[in-house]
């Protein structure tokens, strides 16, 4: 081979890497940086503690705060997230559970003693506890409680009304017996926004409280602060939702960028071949 074919081979080459990287680079400004975006924006609530990880959730109206040091997933989860080896879990199987279930994000503390899953539905003409009368209130909680009592699996121990930063959650602290394994479950339910929303406790360790009494069930007090806290920094508001809101469009991200990187790194060693190949002949 000549030289003038080995630098015409070599300016291709390096003309065709640069192409290659522009194109990439317009395609992830004109698609992706919205998600960057909106990603940034979603956690701007938690901006003043930065112990805590802020999620928005358009499809049920939704922001929530969780600590960093808790292990969550949320229903955009994709098979690079690291912790799903804690789990023993692959992120086909959590999506199919969150999208079964109604469900948007699910976390835990280290040692899995316990999770925290928030779930919602939109449905039309829903009214928010908080435009209720207070006879229209009273209603709305004797019909969830009988609702609760007639789950055939449902053991229900207590229930309550709590409000706090300007919301009213009915709170009912129950079990749910399936395949001989018991599940104790603190919920709490409130509809805002055009939306039903419940966050749930759930664990199966036994009771903080006299284990011989079955009439009742103490929650563990790091479990049952973990939900209040998150409850408390919980808001609800009109949110337009966006394309990217999809686990499927997460999971195609995740595949196009290990595409991309990919690509751009195998050009890069390509090109970085060919200049290390491509060096003048000295002249005597």
């Amino acid at each position: 081979m000549s030289i003038f074919n080995l630098k015409c081979n070599h300016n291709f080459i390096r003309k065709f890497v640069i192409s290659l990287c522009t194109s990439l680079a317009i395609v992830f400004s004109a698609v992706f940086l919205p998600v960057t975006i909106y990603a940034q924006d979603s956690s701007e609530s938690s901006k003043a503690d930065d112990s805590y990880t802020s999620y928005s959730f358009p499809q049920i109206n939704t922001t929530i705060s969780i600590p960093k040091s808790m292990i969550t997933f949320t229903s955009s989860v994709t098979s690079a997230d690291p912790n799903l080896k804690k789990l023993n879990a692959s992120a086909d199987e959590l999506r199919i559970m969150f999208d079964k279930n109604n469900l948007y994000l699910e976390t835990m503390p280290e040692n899995l003693s316990y999770e925290i899953v928030l779930g919602g539905v939109k449905k039309d003409g829903l009214k928010a506890f908080t435009d209720m009368s207070e006879a229209e209130l009273n209603q709305a909680y004797s019909d969830y409680e009988a609702k609760c009592k007639a789950a055939s699996s449902d053991t229900v121990y207590s229930m309550s009304t709590y409000k706090t930063n300007g919301n009213i959650y009915f709170v009912v602290d129950f079990n749910t017996v399936s395949e001989d394994v018991i599940v104790y479950s603190r919920k709490y339910y409130t509809v805002a926004e055009g939306c039903e929303i419940s966050i749930a406790l759930q664990t199966k360790m036994l009771s903080a409280g006299d284990p011989n009494d079955r009439t009742t069930y103490v929650f563990n007090e790091e479990a049952a602060n973990t939900i209040r806290d998150i409850v408390d920094r919980t808001s609800y508001s009109r949110m337009k939702e966006h394309f990217t809101d999809t686990s499927m469009f997460s999971e195609l991200f995740g595949y196009i960028g290990g595409i991309v990187i990919t690509i751009g790194g195998l050009a890069l060693i390509l090109w970085l071949l060919i200049k290390t190949t491509s060096k003048p002949k000295k002249k005597y």
